[in-house]
């Protein structure tokens, strides 16, 4: 009997370890997600919440930045532009801040755009609280 209950107290933590390295390892190492191995065309850059059924996307494709709406019953795009030389070295950089201004609305339609849609988020959650 002892026997046995010294072999379940030496198993049971070594089967749990052994079934939690499995799992990390496979959330690491999933089939398909090995770098380097395919280059992508689609890949979403940032998400936005704009409340409980609605989202801000943007999209990189190619070499376009296309801004989308997602909602519980569509997808719309908004605005799309093509990406600067600049944009394209710093894709894997987090993006930063837009300046704003009018100066800016008319040099950038995509970012004026975008500013809008946070301005818009930012009054929802200053009305809620």
């Amino acid at each position: 009997m002892t026997y046995y209950i010294l072999k379940l107290v030496i198993m049971l933590p070594l089967m749990a370890a052994m079934i939690v390295g499995a799992l990390w390892l496979y959330r690491k190492y999933q089939p398909g997600m090995v770098q380097g191995v395919r280059q992508r065309d689609l890949r979403l850059v940032e998400t936005l919440s704009m409340g409980t059924s609605g989202k801000l996307a943007v999209v990189e494709f190619g070499d376009q930045r296309i801004l989308l709406s997602a909602t519980r019953g569509k997808i719309e795009r908004i605005e799309a532009r093509a990406m600067t030389e600049e944009e394209k070295r710093l894709a894997d950089a987090p993006p930063a801040s837009p300046a704003g201004g009018p100066a800016a609305d008319a040099a950038n339609p995509f970012a004026a755009v975008m500013d809008r849609a946070l301005a818009a988020r930012r009054s929802l959650r200053r009305d809620r609280d």
